[in-house]
């Protein structure tokens, strides 16, 4: 499988044209009340779909190709099984097609083959892969994919299993600063150290802690630390509750006053 030589150069430009579309496609939703632009607003996403999902997918193939281990006798055969299966539901989301069971389908598919993994040195490679395809969930939500099947409800929230293996180990600002930096890209344990400021065991501290809570790995080989599947969809929670929460601030909703 041969990796996608223009990606690194052209990342950056790939972002910003996704971001002007993204803009372009929320003024127009703002003005749909034209019925004309219906029709348009389709066109415009099947066709800027193609190209967001095209430009995701050479992403992917990187990302595989850098994240896979690749002293796995295994690494070639699993990078094709993975990227089939993210592909599969890729050019759905590109053409407009997808829906929010398919994509649950496809992370199943993933964990089920997890779960069978030979070895317990395969989850990084397997939560690299979902990473992925967390990421194209992403990609179509843009592009107007909404999970409509109900919110959760707040009575089914496990308070001890949240506390401790979500709100606590993200509840710092080193190891926020961690999940967000490894939300770019796989940083040595050097980079990090840079980027926090911290040293030695304290620094050892923390990015223990975040591998306890699932949310953080290390390619032992590499000595690489990367985001798990499960690190992203924290951080995802964490941005929607900082989202959610500006007008609340900006309007001082919410806050007790003295009368």
């Amino acid at each position: 499988m041969t990796s996608a030589p223009e990606e690194c150069t052209c990342g950056q430009e790939i972002r910003d044209e996704l971001r002007a579309i993204r803009r372009e496609l929320r003024h127009l939703t703002e003005v749909r009340d034209h019925g004309y632009l219906d029709d348009l607003m389709a066109g415009l996403r099947k066709e800027y779909g193609r190209v967001a999902i095209g430009a995701h997918l050479e992403s992917v193939q990187t990302g595989l190709e850098q994240h896979l281990d690749p002293g796995c006798a295994q690494r070639e055969q699993c990078a094709e099984v993975f990227y089939r299966i993210i592909r599969e539901s890729a050019l759905k989301v590109g053409d407009g097609t997808v829906t929010p069971d398919e994509i649950v389908a496809q992370k199943e598919q993933l964990l089920a083959l997890k779960e069978k993994a030979p070895s317990s040195t395969c989850n990084a490679c397997f939560d690299a892969t979902l990473l992925l395809l967390e990421k194209q969930a992403e990609i179509a939500e843009g592009f107007g994919l909404r999970d409509d099947r109900g919110n959760a409800e707040i009575d089914d929230i496990p308070v001890e299993e949240t506390v401790r293996d979500l709100l606590e180990p993200a509840a710092s600002v080193p190891r926020l600063n961690v999940l967000k930096a490894l939300a770019e890209s796989s940083l040595t344990f050097s980079d990090l150290s840079r980027l926090t400021g911290l040293r030695g065991g304290n620094l050892l501290f923390h990015l223990s802690r975040l591998e306890e809570a699932g949310l953080i790995v290390q390619r032992r080989n590499r000595g690489e630390y990367h985001l798990t599947g499960t690190g992203y969809l924290c951080l995802q929670g964490i941005a929607g509750i900082c989202t959610a929460l500006k007008p609340a601030k900006k309007n001082s909703f919410g806050q007790d006053r003295k009368i």
